[in-house]
């Protein structure tokens, strides 16, 4: 009793592996899809990077591309106050960005000596 799978059947299995594994490298938590991300990141960059730095007071913050999230934007640097992160972070947002956004910004206040510290 030798009995043989359809050809058709096989090529229906056969294009179901290839198809599903083609789609888990390009949609997958994989480094296909985080140079694509990264590439949008990078198209982006220039945008959001004259949208920050046409505020003063973000002057020590840059833009730059990160690889978290297989892919992001990520924002760095240094604000003085709260206040400004807040406002750093409503630029960035209303800019609309392709991808989500790090955050590595230290605020100074935070940092600055007060009374009755040693």
């Amino acid at each position: 009793m030798n009995r043989r799978i359809p050809t058709a059947v096989c090529a229906v299995i056969l294009l179901m592996v290839v198809g599903s594994f083609a789609g888990w490298a390009y949609f997958g938590d994989t480094s296909i899809r985080q140079s694509r991300r990264m590439k949008l990141a990078r198209e982006y960059l220039p945008e959001i990077t004259n949208i920050v730095c046409s505020h003063p007071e973000f002057r020590n913050v840059r833009v730059g591309v990160g690889t978290a999230k297989t892919g992001c934007l990520l924002v760095v640097g240094t604000v003085e106050t709260h206040t400004q992160l807040i406002r750093l972070r409503g630029v960035v947002a209303a800019s609309k960005p392709p991808l989500e956004v790090m955050y590595r910004v230290k605020v100074l206040e935070d940092y600055s000596t007060r009374p009755g510290r040693d």
